[in-house]
């Protein structure tokens, strides 16, 4: 039995992840650019400047690259 795909309005690209989908989000992303920016950084300030970056691309629709990006302009605001 084949599956009928979802027609647009049932899809859920570019619905907002639960907030514990992006706490888990801000965590995930904290604890991998630690280690990859200057030691001297804390744990607390890579996780306040991922909450900044995230808060940036509230409005996004679509949500699945969001990550991505937050990772680029934290490493780019703390490494260079």
């Amino acid at each position: 039995m084949s599956q009928v795909p979802a027609s647009p309005d049932q899809s859920h690209e570019g619905t907002r992840p639960s907030i514990a989908d992006e706490v888990d989000d801000v965590d995930d992303l904290t604890d991998h650019l630690i280690g990859r920016v200057d030691a001297s950084v804390s744990r607390t300030t890579i996780r306040a400047r991922v909450c900044r970056e995230f808060e940036a691309f509230d409005d996004a629709r679509l949500r699945e690259y969001v990550p991505v990006f937050v990772e680029r302009r934290v490493r780019a605001a703390l490494v260079g």
